[in-house]
């Protein structure tokens, strides 16, 4: 209790109004990762950002597969019917939203792809974005976010870019989803 007393100090100390967390999940403990036990905790955390006033936001990918993180898509249907496979993915999606949603986050943030440097059809990962912005808004009355990335060389075939006529930069897209779909820039570390 006083680690968490110490970082919500800082943070409104520096102004600062919201604090977000990256959610892991294995293999090796996945009767745990989506338990009702770990629910009761993340309910705990955001209630504490909360009673300091601090807005209290979760980042899951939705099919991104990076350093165990915790996806909002762990399959995807391949039944070849392309209306199909997005209506079952969407029911993933919607399922492990609700589950998160139940600990009380404030909004969501989530990620394109399913690397930094790879990609689903963009058709489908369109789909998927707008899932979770409008599946958040309806049911929860909560707000989502994805972060642009900044890699090159990917382009979202066919679709077009509409600021420049020529093609879309996949990561990019976002701007082509849901509007209530908030978009944020990735910065880069340099090392």
């Amino acid at each position: 209790a006083e680690q968490q007393r110490a970082l919500y100090d800082w943070l409104l100390a520096n102004g600062d109004n919201e604090v977000e967390w990256v959610l892991l999940e294995a293999s090796s403990w996945s009767d745990f990762a989506q338990s009702d036990l770990r629910q009761q905790r993340l309910q705990t955390l955001v209630d504490r950002a909360h009673a300091f006033g601090v807005v209290a936001g979760i980042d899951v990918p939705i099919a991104e597969e990076q350093q165990h993180t915790f996806r909002l898509l762990t399959s995807q249907s391949n039944t070849g019917d392309a209306a199909a496979d997005l209506a079952a993915d969407a029911a993933l999606i919607d399922g492990r939203l609700d589950w998160l949603m139940a600990a009380g986050f404030d909004f969501v943030s989530t990620e394109n792809g399913t690397t930094e440097f790879t990609h689903p059809d963009p058709a489908r990962m369109l789909g998927w974005m707008n899932e979770v912005a409008v599946h958040l808004d309806v049911a929860w009355g909560k707000k989502a976010r994805i972060k642009a990335h900044c890699s090159t060389g990917q382009t979202a075939d066919p679709l077009v870019d509409p600021d420049t006529g020529g093609p879309l930069n996949f990561n990019f897209m976002p701007k082509l989803a849901d509007a209530r779909m908030g978009v944020m820039p990735h910065t880069v570390q340099i090392y």
